[in-house]
């Protein structure tokens, strides 16, 4: 869907190499927004994440899930590429899956590294069909893998699940499984599940990095810091060369308001890798809550200087609209997410250029535009439904326009309709085995109830929402502050403020939001 946390999924992120993609495949849960490797819009990519965090490093390892390919060279490529991708050196990691494939132009597991690290929607849609279409040429572990991939893509997480515990079933050894259902977990929100799962990966390959960072992200939403800061440590420790660990402490920083210091992590982090675009963000991100709105476009602007693809340079501009945002000068943030919607025009990548037809409407419902926020949202489900995409695309695409209709049919006083179509969206749901639809199902209902002032059926939407939502914070507030509750609404609204996530549209605007709130309730 394209809720609100679809806006701010436009981000680059770097949580781990596989994890960023989580949060689509949940819809709405985000656990760390990241604007450092651009996000494929409209459609979830955790199971390619997956795939790359499961697959086992050998053929010949005793327990590990085989890698089918007739190229001994090919074999050497992917391992090499998938290290990379790992430690979120994309560009590379996609260069070393192209001679691989160059070697090997049946390897599935290689055409799946190439759809996860590859800048464009179309790219990663294309990458994955011909990797779908190896299936019945692989082992049964690479089989199980390809067809978790997919139930991630139709957001079907019982299958998804139940296909990675098979998998774990055949491999009880491979650390990669158990990373790669951790990551499902994790996405879920299912934070002590997720953390046992990175726990048995790491005393099964204690050398294998990519599950101290998750653990430490797990963690950090759970409120252990010390644990998490510690965890980082440890990952620190075991690449001390890589910039990733330093990055991902340095948004523990951000989180925890160490703002200043936050920039030195970053900044090691860039020292190590002065291409690691993660890092230009985070310091952006800091740079925005200290007031220095200027400064943080500037490092934006070196971000887009050193960038190494269309997809990086959109992630750029992205993080730019973000700081106009958290200035509440929307007219400039339209005007850079135009600049992004070229780039993604030039290369006939129609799935970006809904997402930013999406995001403009965004805007414009922000300031009232009516008309000109539904043309947006009318515009982008148009360029879809006319395009020669594939059906799951299509659906997804669908679906968003029923909840961006319904958000606009709130927005335009235009209760029964929202209402009639909110059903309808929980109808269809219903027919998805997802927490993070279902939990957007009920965000809706609980932004229907909230516009018809029934605060108590409001709130109890929003409990079945997402948790992590900082707009979700936001609409508690306004409810408990609909029933009088002003000291609880303040806490919601404190809890927003504090959240000092990295550049995001949507964290963005709904900050801004909060604070004048926050200073409205306070004042009283």
């Amino acid at each position: 869907m394209r809720s609100e946390s679809y806006y701010s999924m436009i981000r680059l992120r770097k949580i781990n190499y596989f994890s960023k993609l989580i949060n689509m495949t949940t819809k709405q849960f985000p656990k760390t927004n990241h604007p450092a490797l651009v996000k494929l819009p409209f459609f979830p990519r955790l199971a390619f994440m997956l795939l790359l965090a499961i697959v086992s490093c050998s053929t010949i390892d005793e327990g590990a899930i085989p890698i089918t390919t007739t190229s001994s060279d090919a074999r050497e490529f992917f391992l090499e590429g998938r290290e990379l991708a790992e430690r979120l050196r994309r560009v590379e990691a996609h260069e070393l899956f192209t001679k691989a494939i160059a070697e090997d132009s049946n390897f599935a597991l290689a055409h799946l590294g190439m759809a996860n690290t590859h800048p464009s929607a179309r790219g990663f849609f294309e990458s994955f069909a011909k990797a779908k279409a190896l299936i019945d040429s692989v082992s049964e572990g690479e089989r199980l893998l390809i067809l978790a991939g997919e139930a991630g893509i139709n957001g079907n997480q019982v299958i998804q699940e139940e296909l990675l515990l098979k998998l774990i079933e055949l491999y009880p050894t491979d650390a990669r499984a158990q990373n790669g259902l951790g990551l499902l977990y994790f996405g879920q929100q299912r934070f002590d599940l997720a953390i046992e799962r990175f726990k048995q990966s790491i005393a099964l390959s204690p050398e294998l990095s990519s599950p101290y960072n998750q653990l430490g992200y797990c963690y950090r939403f759970t409120g252990d810091l010390d644990k998490a800061a510690e965890t980082f440590q440890k990952y620190t420790d075991l690449i001390p060369d890589d910039p990733n660990p330093h990055d991902s402490y340095a948004e523990l920083l951000l989180k925890q308001g160490e703002y200043e210091l936050s920039i030195e992590s970053y900044s090691r982090a860039l020292s190590l890798d002065p291409g690691f675009i993660a890092s230009y963000i985070g310091i952006a991100s800091n740079l925005c809550y200290l007031g220095k709105h200027d400064e943080a476009r500037n490092e934006l602007q070196q971000l887009y200087a050193v960038a190494h693809n269309d997809g990086q340079r959109r992630g750029a501009l992205y993080g730019i609209a973000a700081t106009y945002l958290n200035e509440m000068n929307l007219d400039s943030a339209k005007n850079v997410i135009r600049r992004a919607q070229k780039i993604a025009e030039k290369v006939n990548d129609i799935r970006s250029v809904a997402a930013d037809f999406n995001t403009l409407a965004l805007f414009e419902l922000e300031q009232d535009n009516l008309d000109a926020a539904r043309l947006f949202f009318d515009s982008a489900a148009t360029s879809v439904r006319t395009a020669d995409l594939d059906d799951l695309t299509q659906t997804n695409s669908e679906r968003t326009h029923l909840y961006n209709i319904t958000a606009w049919s709130i927005r335009s006083g235009k209760l029964r309709e929202a209402d009639s179509l909110s059903a309808e969206f929980t109808k269809q749901m219903a027919t998805r085995s997802n927490i993070g639809l279902t939990a957007l199902a009920h965000q809706l209902a609980g932004m229907v109830a909230l516009a018809e002032n029934n605060f108590d059926e409001a709130l109890t939407e929003f409990a079945q929402a997402n948790p992590r939502s900082t707009y979700n914070h936001y609409r508690i507030a306004l409810a408990l502050r609909g029933r009088r509750e002003n000291q609880k609404a303040a806490e919601e609204l404190r809890w927003v403020v504090d959240f000092n996530s990295v550049l995001a549209i949507n964290y963005s605007l709904v900050r801004g939001r909060a604070m004048t709130l926050l200073d409205s309730l306070t004042n009283q």
